[in-house]
């Protein structure tokens, strides 16, 4: 089964804050579902909801080899940190 993992980078990088302002991604839950009802096997890694450790995206990423990684962030937040994608891109140069 192919797989494929979405990052999602937290709106705030106030935790409580970010939790207590929490909107599920629905538009990336629905598209997880559709790919799953296609056969996909599909993660959402989900920054707003739990503080994950780049090791731990790595183990996920590598025990999934997905097809493809998606990432999600606000555009406010987008040049305010490394991003997740940065760090995966400088593991897995060859990827597209």
């Amino acid at each position: 089964m192919e797989s494929v993992i979405y990052i999602i980078k937290s709106n705030c990088d106030n935790r409580e804050l970010a939790r207590s302002n929490y909107m599920p991604p629905l538009g990336l839950m629905s598209i997880a579902a559709t790919l799953r009802l296609h056969g996909y096997n599909v993660r959402i890694i989900d920054l707003s909801v739990r503080n994950y450790q780049t090791e731990e995206i790595n183990a996920i990423i590598e025990s999934m080899n997905p097809i493809m990684i998606g990432f999600s962030v606000y555009t406010c937040l987008l040049y305010t940190s490394p991003s997740p994608r940065d760090r995966q891109k400088s593991r897995m140069p060859s990827s597209a």
